[in-house]
C-alpha cells in the first residue's frame, strides 16, 4: 500500500480541501497523514475522520512575524520535517510554500519519491502579492513545477494558465466542492399544487 504525507503550512484545524481529499485517498486504498505546524492548544498527534494529523512544533513559533524571522521558521519546520519524511513515498504539497520541501527531498534523499502540487488557487495571483515578490514567487513555481510528477488545480482556467505559463501536462481538476449527500425526495409541492 503507498504511502502519502500530505503538507501544509498551517495548522489543519479548518482546512477542509485537505481533510476531504485525504479521506478520497484513503478510501482509495492509500496510507495518509497529514503534517501541520502545531498552534497551542491543538494536539501535536491527533486522528481527524480517521486521518492520522501530525503537526510539528517549532521551537521558534513564539517569535516575531516579521518576513526574515518567519523565513527562520520556516526552516525550522524544513528541517524537521525533512528529517521525519524523507523516506516516503509520495508528498503531497497544499501550496507552493511546501514544494521546496518535497523538491529538496526528491533531489538530495529520495529520488524515487513522487510529488504531487495542489495549487488550491493561483498561487502567483494571490491579492496582495505584486513588484519582485511576486515576479520572484512566480520565478521559484516556474523553476519547481519541472520536479513534480502531477499537478492539480481548482478550476479549468488555472488548469490552461498552467499549461500555458510553464508548458506541462494540464493538470488535473478538483473542485472545491461540499461532501457529497444524499437529499432525500420531497413531493410537497407536487401534493400540494397537484403536479403529476
Amino acid at each position: 500500500m503507498k504511502s502519502i504525507i500530505s503538507i501544509v503550512l498551517n495548522n489543519f484545524k479548518n482546512d477542509s480541501r485537505v481533510l476531504k481529499e485525504s479521506i478520497t485517498l484513503q478510501r482509495a486504498g492509500y496510507l495518509i497523514e497529514v503534517v501541520a505546524l502545531h498552534e497551542e492548544p491543538l494536539q501535536v498527534f491527533e486522528i481527524i475522520k480517521n486521518i492520522p494529523v501530525h503537526r510539528i512544533r517549532l521551537k521558534s513559533r513564539g517569535w516575531s512575524k516579521n518576513r526574515i524571522i518567519q523565513f527562520f521558521k520556516y526552516i525550522e519546520f524544513s528541517v524537521r520535517f525533512v528529517r521525519e519524511y524523507k523516506e516516503s513515498e509520495i508528498f503531497h504539497c497544499n501550496d507552493l510554500g511546501t514544494l521546496p520541501i518535497a523538491v529538496m527531498i526528491k533531489k538530495f534523499f529520495n529520488p524515487q519519491a513522487k510529488i504531487v502540487y495542489d495549487a488550491h488557487e493561483y498561487e502567483t495571483e494571490i491579492n496582495g502579492l505584486h513588484g519582485i515578490r511576486k515576479f520572484l514567487i512566480k520565478q521559484l513555481e516556474k523553476r519547481l513545477i519541472s520536479s513534480v510528477d502531477k499537478v492539480i488545480t481548482v478550476s479549468d482556467s488555472i488548469a490552461h494558465e498552467y499549461v500555458r505559463l510553464y508548458g506541462i501536462e494540464k493538470p488535473t481538476l478538483v473542485l472545491n466542492t461540499p461532501s457529497y449527500f444524499d437529499v432525500p425526495r420531497f413531493d410537497h409541492f407536487r401534493k400540494k399544487f397537484l403536479i403529476p
